[in-house]
């Protein structure tokens, strides 16, 4: 670093800025002194401290900027020790003022920031072999295959390496090469809890953190973080951090327990936590905390800390430190100094003469030789061949190669000038063996799926299938792994064939698959005009249910016949099942103690012995809410076959979570509580194992948690709803819901009728349409006393509505059958009503003259009422309207 800062000087020098150890005294009474840095080149985002001694007078800092000297304004630019960070190189000066004088400036300090980068120069060939690519500058250099990789390929001012395509290298410049530094603490056995631990410490100075190692000699892996606290202060004890109080530098969870590559920048007095644990147990070196070590040449006080969380969690929380306790062990390897930017480099290379590479067979029984050629239209080529094993020469264009495993062998061409480079694989195996194959199931639904099981097998697998038209192979996922599930549509037949390298392949037994189907229903729609009750149907065979949704959600009804109550059009599905529905398990928590737990891979346990479909569980949620994971297994921690996630409400009693899931026979299903579920309450004791139904195809044999036993606890799955037998596909059934014209009414003028709606009417007497009677106006005159109504349609659906009824009477039998007395007729000064069978109710009375004006109008709710007729004599007609219908009779006024 001190050639950097010597190289700055002399290029200032040079040009009349600055002269370095100079004070230019203007004043007897103020006194610059003399300005100093702890560091004079720091790396990028790099602290020095900038001192000031021999001075009289009060101190301003001034940085330049290029062009004029700038008042420095952070917190101690006024005090004779100023700490700086800088990301570009800056040069300080002190100007002191006494009071009454003029002021001094103190000597001009350069702080030189990081590392210039290198120029390279970069090479190129004709195809395939070494190229030496270089740098130069100042410094130590690194070559890397990214602009972000972590570890150099090397160091040095030259670099090489065989390329066989253009490739571009980065180089980068360093102030120095580093050293190897470890915690060296007493190598005691000791442990701690599960949770995250390690130590923390005040860098001393600029380095890169290199590599990370847990060195316990017990671990199978280890997990490492590393955080620095912002600002940088110790975190205090027991702390519970925020986002802006840590930056995560590394979380690494690493399955070897070699010394992990990193690249991490360290700047002077960052406060730096380093946690640890190892994969394999909970046991660690340790040292009593606070213990010491040595960073740069400089002893560094670590201290006790650890996090409460696993180490995969980001951002970290919940750190604390403590001044006690053992400090887990986490070597670092670092490297001090500044890395500079990384300057691309590329090797180019050309296109150079071809060469074909073949294998003759490319797969071999074990003890069986290929022969291995290779050619080109270059004369001047010689041929390598690697590795050397199985081979009969490492030289020549034609090798034989007697491999007993399977292998990959690399040909290079070169004349000296270009060069090219080729491989190819030879598949060896031992002799085939076809193995066991069986299936889960010789019987499926149609639409379900059975699974193929190969073992004991040598060889790469292919399963093929026969319907009926010869032997194909499988082409789905799996097809080629010892288990394949597959879903055939009709009876169809297994088989795996095995090939090792190039042996004989080898066939397995057949096994075979029937395919059962039931009859879609036949569906019945039903019309109806405006809202009502619908009957709408589906016959065939099997038990008919009902849905809502094609596919999913909750049975609605059972039977042939459903009827739903409609106001606008509704479609149904109906599905037919070949056998019933039935519960199997506990109907609820009643049978014991209840608590609220959560459990990963807890549950019950159960056996299935034809193919049913498990439509639905309940639950009851404990004191949280969130999500719940359902998870069905065929053995503790296999393969997770079906999953549902929901959303479920605290404190909400039993609730039903749909599944719909089709389970084929087998033993030792496990229908489990998943990762990252809310609590669910379960019985503490009270179970009574094994859980059936008379006829039954499951059988819950016991609880797990996650092992299997048959005890008192029953976990969380009530009321399982199961049904059996294959199912049809659900056939979708319509409720028609038409529209309906407007109901009509009918206004009265003496013996004329007239409705409401003009159009698409047709006039009724008694029931029955009078001919001809379609108009708006009727005139009851033509037809005599009896009941009109009218009828509207809408021509577009059919549908019709009926008014009210006018009751027409001459001689007061309507009236009289009605429970009405009209009295005297004909009247002189007052009319009499008697309303007997129309207590309470409000009932209108209207008299109009033979033009139809309406000369009088009486409402009352009265069971009986007399009124007068100041009417002139004559003959009148009299309407009175009840709230079921219209009565119209004659009056003569004496």
């Amino acid at each position: 670093m001190k050639n950097f800062t010597r190289f700055w000087v002399s290029a200032l020098m040079l040009t009349g800025i600055i002269m370095l150890g100079t004070s230019a005294q203007s004043s007897a009474c103020s006194i610059a002194g003399t300005a100093s840095a702890t560091k004079d080149s720091i790396c990028v985002n790099g602290t020095t401290t900038l001192n000031l001694t021999g001075y009289l007078g009060a101190i301003q800092w001034q940085s330049f900027n290029g062009s004029i000297w700038v008042d420095e304004t952070a917190p101690g630019s006024n005090s004779d020790s100023y700490t700086v960070t800088l990301t570009t190189s800056t040069e300080y000066r002190a100007v002191v003022t006494e009071p009454t004088c003029p002021s001094d400036t103190s000597n001009t300090i350069i702080i030189v920031v990081g590392v210039t980068a290198p120029t390279t120069n970069g090479a190129t060939r004709c195809g395939y072999g070494p190229v030496t690519l270089s740098a130069n500058g100042g410094g130590i250099f690194k070559w890397y295959d990214s602009p972000s990789s972590t570890t150099p390929l090397a160091i040095g001012n030259s670099f090489t390496t065989n390329v066989g395509s253009t490739t571009t290298f980065y180089c980068s410049a360093a102030s120095a090469s580093g050293s190897n530094g470890t915690t060296p603490m007493p190598a005691q056995s000791g442990s701690f809890s599960s949770n995250a631990r390690g130590y923390f410490f005040i860098a001393p100075s600029d380095f890169t953190i290199t590599g990370l190692k847990v060195p316990d000699p017990a671990a199978t892996s280890q997990n490492i973080a590393v955080i620095r606290f912002d600002p940088p202060v110790p975190p205090p004890l027991y702390a519970i951090t925020t986002d802006d109080f840590v930056t995560l530098f590394l979380t690494q969870n690493n399955p070897n327990t070699g010394v992990i590559p990193v690249n991490i920048s360290i700047a002077a007095g960052d406060v730096i936590g380093i946690l640890g644990t190892t994969g394999s147990n909970d046991f660690n070196s340790y040292a009593i905390s606070p213990s010491t070590t040595v960073i740069d040449g400089q002893t560094v006080t670590i201290s006790r800390m650890g996090m409460q969380f696993p180490l995969s969690t980001t951002p970290p929380q919940q750190i604390w430190q403590e001044t006690g306790g053992s400090i887990s062990r986490v070597e670092i390897t670092y490297e001090v100094g500044c890395e500079s930017s990384r300057t691309p480099t590329v090797a180019t290379v050309n296109t150079p003469p071809a060469i074909a590479l073949a294998a003759n067979p490319p797969a071999l029984c074990q003890g069986q030789t290929s022969q291995l050629s290779v050619t080109s239209n270059n004369p001047g080529y010689t041929y390598t061949w690697t590795p050397a094993t199985g081979l009969s020469s490492t030289t020549g264009s034609t090798v034989n190669a007697n491999p007993i495993s399977p292998i990959t062998y690399t040909v290079v061409a070169d004349d000296g000038t270009c060069g090219n480079i080729d491989s190819v694989f030879i598949s060896v195996g031992p002799a085939s063996v076809a193995g066991n194959a069986v299936i889960s199931t010789d019987t499926i639904c149609l639409g379900s799926n059975a699974t193929l099981f190969l073992t004991g097998n040598t060889g790469n697998i292919q399963w093929q299938s026969n319907n009926g038209t010869g032997w194909v192979n499988e082409t789905g996922t799996g097809s080629t792994t010892g288990q394949y599930l597959v879903s055939p549509t009709a009876f169809t037949q297994y088989r795996a064939v095995v090939t090792s390298g190039g042996c004989a392949s080898d066939t397995t037994i057949t096994v075979g698959v029937d395919v059962l189907a039931i009859t879609d229903p036949v569906a019945v729609n039903d019309t109806l005009c405006g809202p009502g009750t619908a009957n709408i149907a589906g016959n065939g065979p099997g038990v008919m249910n009902w849905f809502t949704d094609p596919t999913g959600g909750n049975s609605l009804f059972t039977g042939n016949t459903y009827t739903p109550t409609v106001s606008t059009t509704t479609t149904y599905y109906v599905e037919a099942s070949a056998g019933g529905t039935y519960n199997v398990g506990p109907a609820n928590l009643s049978m014991g103690t209840q608590f609220p737990v959560f459990g990963d891979g807890w549950g019950v346990q159960f056996d299935v012995t034809q193919q049913i479909s498990l439509d639905r569980v309940y639950v009851s949620p404990g004191g949280t809410s969130g999500p719940l994971i359902i998870n069905l297994r065929a053995t503790q921690g296999g393969t997770i076959i079906a999953t549902k996630t929901v959303n479920v409400t605290a404190f909400t009693g039993l609730q039903p979570i749909t599944l719909g899931w089709t389970i084929n026979p087998g033993t030792g299903y496990r229908l489990e509580m998943g990762a990252g579920s809310v609590p669910l309450y379960y019985n503490s004791f009270g179970a009574a194992y094994p859980y059936t139904f008379a006829g039954s195809s499951v059988t819950i044999q016991g609880f797990v948690n996650p092992n299997f036993a048959t005890g008192n606890f029953y976990y969380f799955f009530y009321n399982w709803e199961v049904t059996e037998g294959c199912k049809s596909n659900r056939v979708p059934v319509t409720a028609v819901v038409q529209s309906t014209p407007a109901v009509p009414t009918i206004s009265q003028f003496g013996t004329v009728l007239t409705s409401s709606v003009a159009n698409n009417i047709q006039w009724h007497l008694n029931g029955s349409p009078i001919p001809g009677a379609t108009a708006q106006t009727y005139d009851m005159g033509l037809t005599g006393s009896g009941s009109y109504t009218v009828v509207a349609t809408d021509p577009l659906s059919g549908c019709t509505s009926e008014s009210q009824p006018v009751l027409y009477t001459g001689l007061n039998d309507q009236l009289a059958a009605a429970g009405i007395s009209m009295y005297p007729n004909p009247a002189k000064d007052v009319l009499n009503f008697e309303f007997g069978n129309h207590s309470g109710e409000e009932i209108t009375v209207s008299i109009f003259d033979k033009t139809g004006k309406l000369v009088l109008s009486d409402v009352s709710g009265a069971s009986s009422r007399s009124i007068p007729l100041n009417m002139a004599t004559g003959t009148y007609s009299v309407e009175i309207k009840t709230s079921k219908a219209i009565y119209s009779s004659k009056l003569v006024k004496l």
